[in-house]
């Protein structure tokens, strides 16, 4: 049997498949160095070749002074004098969030980029939780044991990167790359702008706004790669490839 869909249904349908696909928000925190220069071009080009459809994504660039030319025409700089407050990166994610258009937050320090799956990933894993984190990968290939952690459990040393499957009361969202709900944070939720990078600012973060009722979830398929020499890993934490619960 022959099936006819006229054109103004099918116009409607692909309509309602657009408006359904997730939109984001890159907001990435710099301050505009060479080398972050360098990075930055890296990471956009990796944003780009998501092929997210041109109005369902912005990036955000906030930090340094001057201009920064990027052939992106969905990315934008918000200048941030670096010598008012040392280390001011709460007031910057603050500040972004409040300027961007889209739902999905998409915070990241200046030396993440993301693999070529990263948003199609995502649209199969759904848009209902409150912060996702995705796997973080560094440079040698070892996993960023702080993209889904737990801190000073009564039965553990420090930072330790749990497995992605499980679930701890003691978890903390690592400052340096996350995914949140803009109408979320911005209800209250922000920064706090007392504190400077160094000051554990996303440890009281995490003690702040997690809690029973906030959907934390972990998105291990959207990775995202360092393409910056780290070593916090291994310096500042390990994980646990058991994990018997709390």
């Amino acid at each position: 049997m022959l099936v006819v869909i006229k054109p103004s249904l099918l116009v409607h349908c692909l309509k309602m498949l657009e408006d359904n696909l997730m939109k984001f928000s890159f907001i990435i925190c710099t301050n505009l160095s060479i080398s972050a220069k360098m990075r930055l071009q890296e990471i956009i080009k990796s944003i780009q070749d998501q092929k997210i459809p041109d109005d369902h994504y912005e990036i955000i660039i906030i930090g340094g002074k001057g201009t920064f030319n990027t052939n992106c025409l969905n990315a934008y700089h918000i200048e941030f004098d670096e010598d008012i407050r040392k280390g001011w990166i709460t007031k910057k994610k603050n500040i972004a969030a409040k300027s961007a258009q889209y739902e999905n937050l998409v915070i990241m320090h200046d030396y993440f980029v993301l693999d070529d799956d990263w948003y199609r990933q995502f649209t199969l894993f759904g848009n209902d939780w409150d912060i996702a984190m995705n796997a973080r990968i560094m440079m040698d290939g070892r996993r960023q044991c702080t993209d889904w952690a737990i801190y000073k459990h009564p039965k553990y040393y420090n930072v330790i990167g749990i497995p992605y499957w499980a679930k701890s009361k003691y978890q903390y969202v690592d400052a340096s790359y996350f995914v949140v709900k803009r109408k979320w944070f911005l209800n209250d939720r922000m920064y706090d702008e007392n504190l400077v990078w160094g000051d554990a600012e996303d440890i009281e973060w995490s003690k702040r706004v997690l809690n029973d009722s906030v959907s934390l979830v972990m998105n291990e398929k959207s990775i995202v790669r360092h393409n910056k020499i780290h070593d916090n890993c291994g310096r500042l934490s390990y994980k646990m490839d058991e994990w018997y619960g709390d």
